[in-house]
């Protein structure tokens, strides 16, 4: 399998909803309908508030962001040496 555009040009919002769907962390919040109350409930807004943020991160990350971190983090911690 290739990408059809390169690592850096892939936002990980694109991944996660492409195999996923759209990120909410209760159903009513991407489909109102699903709930009577929805238009009148304090909770779903803080759902939505949370979806938002959690759309913005993961807006500004990419592939390669995600690929580099990994790199980062894979790599051997300098040893402190004291005398």
């Amino acid at each position: 399998m290739a990408l059809v555009k390169p690592p850096e040009k892939i936002t990980l919002i694109e991944v996660i909803q492409l195999l996923e769907g759209p990120i909410a962390l209760v159903e009513c919040v991407t489909n109102p309908a699903l709930c009577h109350r929805s238009r009148a409930c304090a909770t779903r807004d803080v759902w939505s508030q949370l979806k938002k943020a959690m759309n913005g991160v993961l807006e500004a990350l990419t592939l390669q962001d995600l690929v580099n971190l990994q790199r980062r983090k894979e790599q051997p911690e300098e040893a402190m040496y004291y005398i």
